[in-house]
């Protein structure tokens, strides 16, 4: 039986959590940068995210809510 990736439909941001109980975590956004209208899928490492979705990940970079990469769905081309 094989697996496949789950697939981005549009880009969106990895966010780290760098504070509370689920500090070091890594969140899988439902929506681009605009944390507070998002929910987010959590990894306990990045490693464990990319291992479940097929995303290319873009720049890093930090925002008034935290530490960011921009994930984007990977090209067809890529797969």
């Amino acid at each position: 039986m094989s697996w496949t990736k789950r697939q981005l439909s549009e880009p969106t941001v990895i966010r780290l959590e760098e504070r509370g109980s689920q500090a070091g975590w890594y969140f899988l956004m439902n929506r681009g940068t605009d944390v507070c209208a998002s929910n987010g899928h959590p990894y306990a490492t990045l490693s464990a995210l990319l291992a479940v979705w097929d995303v290319e990940l873009g720049r890093h970079d930090r925002d008034q809510w935290g530490a960011f990469i921009v994930a984007n769905p990977r090209r067809k081309s890529e797969r």
